[in-house]
């Protein structure tokens, strides 16, 4: 092993971050051959910067992050992998692509759609709306949507295409969003009727409640529960701690809850130290900053989530995007973000510039999630790990939807692959998927957790968390590591992953298109179509089930979506009636467009 020399030392100067990490990649060990004694003699003889340049001018991390065979978008068979548990297989990761007529068709339904919306948009400039409740809402807000104030003292908060989109296409669908429930979100829910004479610009209220089954909340083991032990707890709590303690962290402390939480936190996940917060979000935005500035390259998947993306923007690092699909044009993706050709006479520019950048770098940080929570994919970790240990980087994996869902005994994608937990430098997750209660962690060493303690912003801005909320999550957290003496934990984690794959098979027996891992329990069905979101929604409503649609754009335009979250709570009768119903509506809705369907048609799918 060849230690390269390490760059010239930089300037002292205040960073936005504590260096808690070693600085990196100018310690980078070459596995070279030790025939090459010629090159090694030439390397020495090289000034030391010209020397780091060179090093990092090869590294082409997000061309090798493209080639990892679960984040590959192309598509991929059924056969499994790896062992899993000894009895079962790692599902691979499918992402089977629609026709091109299907794709053309949809771009045309998203010209007609802004077409009209468009048309709808000049009638209502002159006067010909019919629906007279849309002038009034628009008069006290015209000139925050247009920027045609009188005053002229106002710039427009919203463009012209994003105020025409909300108005003319998302207001005719508002009612399959933001339903309002009036019960626990467990395996089912009642859902507050409503209905609207003015295409949903207002709502009127009846005053009854629907009971319908619950495919829209993330409550994988089903904790979402307003009685039994975890609820008793956290309702026992407030009588002993209260509900806040009325103050920053750093004024009035932790509670006594927390501090076990913490303690517990550490010991499920095999770390040696964790802190909590109060708001998944912010423990991705609020505490990139505190591990990165500008002299850090993140490297982060394209649908990591809206969180991971504010925080790295916030730290003011160097950030570039590798695709979820792996589809790159070679070393130039990562300085170029997309791989585009340069004029020859821009090369040497480029270059100057490129070795600037490097020079100035002192650490990698790779960010990835376990489960993309829109793909329903799960990340290959294994081969995150061996890049992050080629290129000397730090790994950061989000478990927001993993932690509990995912491994034998619900620690995540770090027990589903069987890796080693002190491979993954940082390890965060949310308390509101798999716990049935709010707030997230960062899990890791000794020193990263004592330095997020001082540099945290939530140390100063944000109380700590609420005692029940915390006591929640000590009870479910317990009764998954069998703290409770039962193995009630064990039976949730195995009914989920039962129902994951039935439910996905079962699927893709009938012909739809279903994107992801069969052990992922996020089950992201392609409708592609954007007027399919409003009829899936009031269809599967009707049936007296919730479901969740999502489409542009906070999906890519052309892959417009229905998106089941299942749970330990779901038994296989609702599982059965759920299928049921979107086998009625995807007949109706024409939108079985698998090409896959034959693979299963005879195959017996068990439960």
């Amino acid at each position: 092993m060849v230690e390269a020399i390490r760059a010239p030392k930089q300037p002292t100067r205040k960073g936005n971050a504590f260096r808690i990490f070693h600085k990196m990649p100018f310690k980078i060990h070459s596995n070279k051959a030790p025939k090459l004694e010629d090159k090694e003699k030439e390397k020495e003889s090289m000034p030391p910067h010209q020397e780091n340049a060179e090093l990092l001018l090869k590294y082409d991390p997000l061309r090798d992050l493209g080639d990892c065979p679960s984040s590959s978008r192309k598509d991929s068979g059924s056969e499994a992998s790896a062992d899993f548990n000894g009895n079962r297989k790692r599902s691979p990761n499918e992402f089977e692509q629609a026709s091109w007529i299907t794709k053309h068709s949809v771009y045309l339904a998203w010209l007609v759609l802004l077409i009209f919306a468009h048309i709808r948009e000049f009638m209502r400039r002159v006067g010909l709306e019919s629906n007279k409740k849309v002038p009034l809402e628009l008069d006290s807000q015209w000139c925050r949507f247009l920027g045609t104030d009188q005053d002229g003292h106002f710039p427009p908060l919203y463009s012209d295409f994003e105020s025409t989109y909300t108005r003319n296409c998302y207001m005719r669908v508002k009612d399959v969003f933001e339903r309002p429930i009036g019960s626990c979100p467990g395996a089912k829910v009642n859902v507050l009727d409503r209905y609207s004479k003015d295409y949903n610009w207002s709502f009127i209220y009846p005053g009854t409640q629907t009971e319908v089954i619950n495919t829209g909340s993330y409550n994988y083991l089903g904790f979402a529960q307003s009685s039994g032990p975890c609820a008793e707890a956290a309702a026992a709590s407030i009588d002993v701690e209260g509900i806040t303690t009325c103050g920053q962290a750093s004024q009035t402390g932790l509670p006594s809850s927390q501090h076990r939480l913490e303690s517990l936190v550490a010991d499920f996940l095999g770390t040696e130290d964790a802190i909590c917060f109060p708001m998944g979000f912010a423990t991705n935005s609020l505490h990139c900053t505190a591990i990165a500035d500008k002299n850090t390259l993140i490297l982060s998947d394209e649908y990591n989530h809206a969180s991971l993306r504010l925080g790295s923007r916030l730290s003011g690092a160097n950030v570039k995007a590798f695709k979820h699909n792996g589809e790159h044009e070679g070393p130039r993706e990562v300085f170029e973000g997309g791989g585009r050709v340069r004029e020859q006479e821009e090369m040497q520019t480029l270059q100057q510039g490129i070795t600037k950048l490097i020079q100035s770098l002192l650490q990698i940080i790779i960010i990835i999630e376990g489960i993309y929570s829109m793909e329903g994919s799960i990340c290959d970790l294994p081969t995150i790990i061996a890049l992050k240990k080629k290129y000397k980087a730090y790994l950061y994996l989000d478990e927001a939807h993993s932690i509990g869902a995912m491994g034998r005994s619900g620690r995540g994608v770090v027990e589903y692959w069987d890796v080693d937990v002190r491979d993954v430098d940082i390890m965060m997750g949310t308390f509101t998927k798999s716990f049935g209660s709010a707030g997230g962690y960062i899990a890791g060493s000794k020193r990263l957790v004592s330095h997020l303690r001082r540099a945290s912003p939530t140390n100063f801005y944000c109380a700590p968390m609420s005692p029940p909320v915390a006591e929640q999550i000590i009870g479910s957290m317990s009764i998954i590591m069998g703290k409770d003496g039962t193995n009630e934990g064990a039976l949730r984690i195995d009914r989920l992953a039962r129902n994951a794959r039935y439910f996905r098979l079962r699927l893709k027996q009938m012909g739809f298109i279903v994107y992801g891992s069969d052990d992922s329990p996020v089950v992201p069905l392609l409708i592609y179509y954007p007027t399919h979101c409003g009829e899936y929604g009031r269809q599967m409503l009707a049936r007296k089930i919730a479901v969740v649609v999502v489409s542009f754009p906070a999906t890519d335009m052309t892959e417009s979506r229905v998106r089941f979250c299942l749970s330990a709570a779901h038994t296989k009768e609702m599982l059965d009636e759920v299928l049921d119903a979107v086998n009625v509506v995807g007949d109706h809705a024409f939108s079985k467009h698998s090409k896959k369907a034959h693979l299963y048609k005879n195959k017996r799918i068990e439960w």
